[in-house]
């Protein structure tokens, strides 16, 4: 079973990368039709970046083997993917054409430089290093050049996210005894804290035109998915986990209840994942922002999923995911990935590589 610390780097990456696909508000674009994913050979050790068509067809590898590469994301005009490789001995950032040429490292420093994220005017990278011995926060240009700190230090296990104009970022820090979620104006460097509870807020998540922001809270003895104003007002709660709470373990336990996923590019509702432990079946649901018309993605599924990690198309029509069915027959143990329509319907497996294949990531253009 793998950790919450594990399962919440997952979420942030896609949280990350769904901020990056989220067109303006208002606009609609047609499905894309090319899927990046990581796929991590049976051994763990290689892992690769792959592109796909969104029917599962042509999937072709575009890296060498690598050591622990993966997250890719692409830029916002498509044109390029960011990834994070150890090839060179140590967690560095990666950049490449959408075809996988011009391979180039852009941070080349002795550290560890993690989580790219693309500013959505793509001309700058946003990432984290612990190169001044914390884990700071840092800018550079799209060719690595310019890196330069940011005023945020990570007081805690990392979760940020830059706002959709790319003037903000959202992050979840432990300050005066509570893991509260925050804003921080990246010009001014001011602060405001949106949440002021002594139980665990985290995972923000923007919606697409700034307004709001989703977080995942256990205020409630389990995960449960709330929104709030991006200026800290007019919190409510969206999901209601009406399951068992099951007491607590040691350090691998299941994150009881909801958890946040995406927004869906229209503002109007949420991806949010499910653990309910009456069942032990892990599930994928939309859900309206007011907590209505709640639809599950994987109840077509055999068995009992884990782990699904999932994001929405630009255009909101679909959800591609990987999950981990270990009852499925030819699944070989092994994560795979699926796609299906908004509405629950067409379920469709697209990778059969007896392979971890995770990190789906939508073509943006």
């Amino acid at each position: 079973m793998a950790s919450k610390a594990v399962i919440k780097k997952k979420l942030l990456i896609f949280s990350m990368l769904v901020v990056l696909i989220l067109p303006a508000a208002g606009c609609e674009r047609s499905t894309p039709s090319k899927v990046l994913f990581t796929h991590i050979p049976r051994n763990g050790k290689d892992r690769e970046i792959y592109v796909m068509d969104a029917d599962g067809s042509n999937q072709t590898k575009l890296t060498d083997t690598l050591a622990l590469g993966e997250y890719p994301c692409w830029s916002p005009d498509g044109g390029k993917i960011s990834f994070v490789s150890e090839r060179d001995g140590n967690s560095e950032i990666y950049i490449m054409d959408a075809d996988g040429g011009n391979l180039k490292n852009l941070t080349n420093n002795p550290s560890s430089d993690d989580m790219p994220s693309w500013f959505p005017d793509g001309k700058k990278i946003f990432f984290e290093s612990d190169r001044d011995g914390k884990h700071w926060l840092y800018s550079m240009d799209a060719d690595g050049s310019n890196q330069a700190m940011l005023p945020y230090y990570s007081s805690d296990w990392g979760w940020w996210v830059l706002s959709p104009d790319g003037k903000k970022v959202a992050f979840q820090c432990y300050r005066e005894g509570a893991r509260d979620i925050w804003v921080m104006n990246l010009e001014t460097g001011e602060e405001t804290n949106l949440t002021h509870h002594p139980s665990r807020d985290e995972g923000p998540m923007w919606s697409a035109d700034g307004k709001e922001i989703a977080f995942t809270s256990e205020r409630d003895g389990h995960g449960e998915v709330y929104v709030v104003d991006a200026d800290g007002s007019n919190l409510r709660k969206v999901t209601t986990y009406s399951g068992t709470v099951p007491p607590p373990k040691q350090e691998v336990q299941e994150p009881t209840g909801y958890l946040g996923l995406a927004w869906f590019p229209d503002g109007e509702k949420l991806l949010v994942w499910l653990w309910d432990y009456d069942t032990g079946r892990w599930e994928l649901y939309t859900i309206d922002k007011n907590g209505k018309n709640q639809v599950n993605l994987t109840r077509d599924l055999p068995g009992g999923g884990m782990y699904p990690i999932g994001s929405c198309s630009p255009d909101g029509r679909k959800v591609v995911f990987s999950i981990w069915l270990p009852h499925l027959p030819d699944s070989g143990n092994v994560s795979e990935i699926w796609i299906v329509d908004a509405d629950g319907s067409n379920l469709t497996r697209l990778t059969y590589n007896q392979a971890w294949d995770e990190f789906p990531a939508w073509q943006l253009r």
